[in-house]
């Protein structure tokens, strides 16, 4: 990751995206890569390890709509982050998978290799993860590059940090995973009442607690996220904040 990027004065002028695939390393236009499965592409390198958060390198599962898949993470806050992607539903999500090469207007060539590309309606868009801490004015140009290397070619480009995400909704996420494999629909209660009222829609007891916390997880519901999930918790209307946002080159 080159740190030495200043947007206002070069332009990108070509974009190289290299990946792994069955063993061959590949240069892919946009277009190319989004024919490909993301579950296909194998890792460019393996997680780095960090300064400035506490480091998990290790393998992470996720279940998205087209099943069980392992990938890598570097840390908590990563891992938590992709457990956010998927409970909103993402189709694919791969991390450590991608490597771009962007040659600028003034002959240098740019190599960014981000946390994580994941598909969300049919969008590809490249994620990067950090702790506030991390993000000096290096870390802030390559993310700079980023986003404008995905908007020349049509990709999102979304950014977390410590700060999007807060230790209640990390810890009510993870909570909820131990019921992501069961679907369940929705009994009809109406927003306003609590997690009981739900639990008790569906029978009661441990039983029916258990299935409201799937409702919760398949967001048949929603509660306030950032309140700690409990049998009072009120049932809203609104679907919670998203927590990755697009990163705005400054």
């Amino acid at each position: 990751m080159s740190s030495d990027i200043d947007p206002g004065r070069t332009v990108i002028t070509q974009v190289a995206l290299h990946v792994i695939v069955r063993g061959l390393e590949m240069a892919l236009t946009p277009h190319e890569l989004d024919e490909l499965e993301l579950y296909d592409l194998e890792e460019v390198e393996r997680p780095p390890g960090y300064t400035d958060m506490k480091n998990m390198i290790g393998k992470f599962p996720v279940l998205t709509r087209r099943g069980y898949h392992h990938v890598w993470v570097a840390s908590a806050l990563e891992a938590d982050h992709y457990l956010e992607l998927v409970w909103a539903g993402v189709e694919e999500l791969n991390t450590q998978c991608l490597e771009i090469r962007a040659e600028l207007s003034d002959g240098s060539v740019r190599v960014r290799r981000p946390d994580a590309l994941t598909r969300l309606d049919g969008t590809t868009a490249v994620i990067d993860i950090t702790s506030e801490n991390g993000l000096d004015e290096g870390k802030a140009a390559s993310f700079d590059l980023t986003a404008d290397v995905c908007a020349s070619i049509g990709w999102g480009y979304l950014v977390g940090s410590d700060k999007t995400l807060s230790r209640t909704r990390r810890a009510n996420l993870n909570y909820l995973t131990s019921v992501e494999d069961i679907d369940i629909e929705p009994p009809g209660i109406d927003p306003g009442r609590t997690v009981r009222d739900l639990a008790a829609a569906y029978g009661g007891g441990s039983q029916g607690r258990m299935l409201a916390h799937a409702a919760l997880w398949r967001q048949h519901y929603w509660i306030n996220m950032e309140r700690p999930l409990e049998d009072t918790s009120k049932l809203v209307r609104r679907a919670p904040a998203a927590v990755l946002f697009p990163w705005e080159p400054v």
